[in-house]
């Protein structure tokens, strides 16, 4: 009777499951602690290079586990998949990052009208030295600003300031932002009115200001987001601002569809048959 020696399990295929789970736990364990503010932002991101050095290390092994699946049949296919189907979903956010950095002009600092652009007057006595400080965009950023981003600009409506200012405040908390100040006085020709915006799956900082000109029959909107770490948002400022100015725009329109809808009162009607 034929004899078959016992098959040999890879240990690096073992090894490979273990950091590329460990990294996924990891990731999702600090990304609700930062979402949340139980994690301090630098400390974050951190330890998101961390969690990518184990995925990548992890995908690695689980090369070398496959490797050795084929050439000397260890038990190393299934421990080899789950490792890297794991870093996989791990380093794809990282992926995703690094495609955007090279795709996207490195701002952290975007706004409706880069070269005289909405002033912060109470973020810029927030901000630390390990954060980015908030400086006048430079005429070259300005530039190819306008030049990437033509849809990031202001509006002008054909409301009062205060209709604007109830409009702004109701998109501000529809998105879960914090009005952090608001420089508002009825009948300011102009004024601004700041926001905590931060990011929607992560949280990272970032500060937004809003400036309301009044132009008599017309009122103008500026808006300006400004990142409190790195150098680079990756092109999602700009998106933001898009997104905000949009909807902005669907708030006004529901505003004055409301306005326009208000059915008449009873009252007079009566009144007048009487």
């Amino acid at each position: 009777m034929a004899v078959f020696p016992e098959r040999r399990t890879s240990r690096r295929a073992q090894w490979a499951k273990r950091l590329s789970f460990f990294a996924g736990v990891l990731f999702v364990v600090a990304g609700f602690g930062h979402r949340f503010g139980v994690v301090d932002t630098l400390a974050f991101l951190s330890v998101l290079g961390i969690v990518g050095m184990l995925a990548l290390l992890g995908l690695l092994l689980a090369i070398s586990g496959f490797s050795r699946l084929w050439r000397y049949g260890d038990k190393a296919g299934k421990a080899s998949l789950a490792a890297s189907l794991m870093s996989a979903a791990v380093l794809a956010p990282f992926l995703i990052g690094a495609f955007c950095a090279l795709r996207y002009p490195m701002f952290y600092d975007v706004a409706t009208d880069p070269v005289d652009p909405p002033q912060f007057e109470r973020a810029a006595s927030l901000r630390t030295a390990r954060m980015n400080p908030i400086v006048p965009i430079t005429p070259e950023n300005a530039r190819l600003q306008m030049e990437r981003y033509p849809e990031v600009r202001g509006r002008r409506y054909d409301i009062s300031a205060d209709q604007i200012v109830q409009a702004l405040e109701t998109v501000i908390r529809s998105r879960g932002w914090a009005l952090s100040g608001s420089l508002y006085q009825a009948g300011m020709p102009e004024f601004v009115i700041e926001a905590y915006a931060p990011t929607l799956v992560l949280g990272f900082p970032v500060d937004a200001v809003f400036r309301v000109t009044d132009e008599g029959g017309t009122t103008f909107v500026d808006m300006r987001m400004n990142s409190r770490y790195g150098r680079h948002d990756l092109g999602d400022g700009a998106r933001r601002v898009a997104r905000f100015m949009s909807d902005l725009d669907a708030e006004v329109t529901r505003q004055a569809k409301a306005i326009v809808d208000i059915p008449p009162s009873s009252g007079g009607e009566e009144d007048g048959v009487d």
